[in-house]
């Protein structure tokens, strides 16, 4: 009975020729949009993911209340922060400083092009998990005037060989002011990753060139932080919530709240000093 149905399937199939390609590449076309929308929302929700500690990963953001009851969030964050988490409560973990992307002159000898990275404390690479592949992550920016790249750099200065021609304890000019040693070798940040860079340098040699960082008035920095196994986030939130406010004596009313990393790059958008959307909603869509 099957070996009828097949042999009438392909008769229509013969009287209908028009038809039955229409139908085919309709159907064809409708399965390659599905698994391609399907492909791409698998890859939006697994941004970030990869990092060991990713669970416990929170953005520091600022909301700025206006006099008109209008919020201005940011995540530029006084950089005197950092100390107070680090130092006065013992939820956290570790805590760090991250910089916006910017574009410096990278220069070996004869091979100067602009690349593009961030200022970044030593704890950022021991908090986040991007793949060394020459150096220790844990000790690649103690060092003031040490500098950690990708493979791309490692490979456009040093050459394809760049384990053997020495790239690792090298210098690198940058921004033709200060020589940096290659101190560590990590693996290009990939497609899963929200934050990308080819290289990181010292915050604090930042900070010693810019002592407006310091003031608890600016938002130099974007900071992380790390809560140790078992922390409840909300009450958390609610100790540190004023910390701003006091140290500036209420000069402005601007609480900080916490934010998971890994809902960052989908919950980007904020209203009224909460996170209300994103990229997400796209996901939903075509989901």
């Amino acid at each position: 009975m099957l070996r009828n149905y097949i042999k009438t399937a392909f008769r229509n199939f013969r009287r209908n020729k028009g038809y039955t390609f229409i139908s085919i590449s309709g159907l064809s076309v409708g399965l390659a949009c599905c698994i391609l929308i399907l492909l791409w929302v698998r890859d939006e929700v697994g941004m970030d993911k990869f990092h060991e500690k990713g669970d416990r990963i929170y953005m520091v953001w600022r909301n700025m209340v206006q006099a008109s009851g209008q919020i201005n969030t940011t995540s530029g964050i006084p950089q005197p922060l950092e100390l107070v988490l680090e130092n006065e409560y013992s939820e956290v973990d570790q805590v760090t400083l991250l910089g916006w992307e910017m574009e410096v002159l990278v220069q070996n000898n004869d091979k100067i092009f602009r690349e593009k990275g961030r200022y970044a404390s030593p704890e950022f690479l021991q908090m986040f998990s991007f793949p060394f592949l020459a150096g220790d992550a844990n000790s690649a920016l103690d060092d003031i005037h040490s500098i950690a790249i990708s493979e791309n750099l490692a490979i456009k200065y040093f050459g394809t060989n760049w384990r053997e021609s020495g790239a690792l304890g090298h210098t690198l000019r940058i921004a033709n002011r200060q020589d940096f040693k290659v101190t560590g070798i990590f693996k290009d940040p990939g497609s899963n990753s929200s934050l990308r860079f080819d290289w990181l340098l010292p915050a604090q040699e930042y900070i010693n060139r810019n002592e407006w960082v310091e003031s608890w008035y600016n938002g130099g920095f974007r900071i992380l932080v790390s809560l140790k196994e078992g922390i409840n986030v909300e009450e958390f939130t609610s100790k540190i919530e004023q910390e701003i406010n006091i140290h500036t004596k209420y000069d402005a009313n601007e609480p900080i709240f916490l934010q998971k990393f890994t809902d960052t790059y989908l919950y980007s958008k904020i209203e009224n000093g909460v996170p209300a959307g994103g990229r997400i909603d796209y996901v939903r869509i075509c989901s």
